[in-house]
């Protein structure tokens, strides 16, 4: 196997603070990894930034499918009862009851992966006892990044954006059938974010469809913009001094009538 030699994901990204854009992009590149291997009917049933390494190139590598599992004509592995290898803190909930799992397990454990390297926590505190923190999976639902984190966006601290929250909220489904179908569509809301578009995951109106759009074209905006008040001050000008040259015009046309009026008068 090829010998990688790097830094795990999280702690990377802390240590060349990343911004928010850069991390996303990385994190594509771990859906592209989970997609491929999805595609080959395996799932890795273990997705933490401790088997991601990024090497000294940027790349990240996706490491230990040790306790990986091919999946069966249903999409599923077969429940194991005798013993269950996980780690806690990103166990999906399916995977915590033993159920049979899908790619929608591997799909919670990006979410998770996508929560921590957005905000810097993980969603679930693990500080306290194994079973409080299976209690924590099971019973409840994280809050979102953007209550416990926020981003420098030209030298002001701001919330993560809604639609973070969004993602990486539709990733952690409690129900799987409630979570992105695949890595790849996990990905593609993500490049919609980075591209100023609507995000799946988010169902906004159409006041969140336009702002999209206006943060997408804003220099055709702008300029837009800029153009409808140059024409709008052409306008307000040429009526004012149409305002003004009418006194003028009506004394001229009296005064061109008076004279016609002599000449009438004379024949």
């Amino acid at each position: 196997m090829e010998y990688v030699e790097g830094e795990r994901i999280d702690r990377w990204c802390a240590a060349h603070d990343l911004p928010l854009e850069a991390r996303l992009r990385l994190f594509l590149k771990v859906c592209s990894a989970v997609e491929y291997a999805h595609r080959h009917l395996v799932i890795h049933r273990d997705l933490k930034p401790a088997n991601i390494l990024v090497d000294h190139a940027g790349e990240p590598k996706l490491l230990d499918f040790g306790i990986a599992r091919l999946l069966d004509e249903s999409g599923a592995t077969p429940t194991e009862t005798a013993h269950r290898a996980l780690t806690l803190s990103y166990a999906s909930p399916e995977q915590i009851r033993n159920e049979p799992l899908s790619t929608a397990s591997d799909i919670w454990q990006l979410g998770v992966v996508l929560y921590e390297l957005v905000s810097g926590q993980r969603p679930f505190p693990s500080s306290g006892s194994p079973l409080a923190l299976t209690h924590a999976i099971l019973a409840s639902e994280p809050p979102p990044p953007s209550r416990i984190a926020s981003v420098r966006v030209r030298g002001r601290q701001r919330p993560l954006p809604a639609d973070i929250d969004a993602i990486v909220m539709k990733a952690m489904r409690a129900s799987p059938g409630k979570r992105y179908g695949t890595a790849a569509d996990l990905a593609t809301d993500i490049r919609r974010y980075l591209d100023l578009r609507p995000v799946q995951a988010r169902r906004g109106q159409w006041w969140y469809r336009a702002s999209r759009f206006l943060h997408r074209h804003r220099g055709a905006v702008a300029a837009s913009v800029l153009i409808a008040s140059l024409l709008a001050a052409f306008a307000v000008e040429r009526e004012a001094q149409l305002r003004f040259a009418q006194p003028e015009r009506d004394e001229a046309q009296a005064l061109a009538d008076f004279m016609r009026g002599l000449f009438e008068d004379a024949d």
